[in-house]
């Protein structure tokens, strides 16, 4: 039980290389929350199962996607995040075309050097959508931190969307975009 929280209580459910986490904070034993969050995951998980075979040949289901994430056009890479600030919002545009996890690398524009390397990959993992059609992109972000430098360290910074197929292989550069970073500091 938490400081005057109520009682909590956290639950995984999935298999290797798919989970999902509930966690319910409640005055009440019952875990209300919880019991239709499973609900719920029980119906999604049988729309998925019967989409699998377009899943497959197609990497997504359009008419499951949430607004707005998908889209046609050419892959694109945004960052945001306020100099001085060192905590950036990496958002971009790409398609794969294939299975697999895309994650950022940010390098120092001048000297070339790779920046908070293990923080970065770790924290910007993330599986996105993909089609054979490469006008058809998919969303994804990822919230990180560049730790060299402060803020009184002003210098450009060139953050760069690789991917890496699920199938094995090299990974691969998607898309990068430059932009005046600073370091965090506490």
């Amino acid at each position: 039980m938490g400081a005057g929280q109520g009682i909590e209580s956290y639950l995984a459910v999935g298999q290797p290389g798919l989970w999902f986490e509930f966690f319910e904070e409640s005055w009440q034993e019952a875990r209300v929350h919880t019991r239709k969050a499973l609900q719920w995951l029980g119906k999604f998980l049988g729309v998925l199962r019967k989409a699998e075979q377009e899943i497959e040949q197609k990497g997504f289901v359009a008419d499951l996607m949430p607004p707005d994430a998908v889209r046609q056009g050419q892959p694109t890479l945004e960052v945001l995040g306020d100099v001085p600030g060192g905590i950036y919002d990496v958002c971009g545009w790409v398609n794969p075309q294939q299975p697999g996890k895309v994650y950022v690398k940010v390098f120092n524009a001048e000297t070339d050097e790779r920046l908070s390397q293990d923080r970065i990959t770790r924290r910007s993992n993330e599986f996105t959508g993909w089609s054979e059609d490469p006008n058809v992109l998919f969303f994804c972000n990822s919230h990180i931190s560049v730790y060299e430098g402060g803020f009184d360290t002003i210098y450009d910074a060139r953050f760069e969307l690789w991917f890496q197929p699920s199938a094995g292989g090299p990974e691969r550069k998607l898309v990068e975009a430059t932009r005046t970073i600073s370091g965090w500091e506490r």
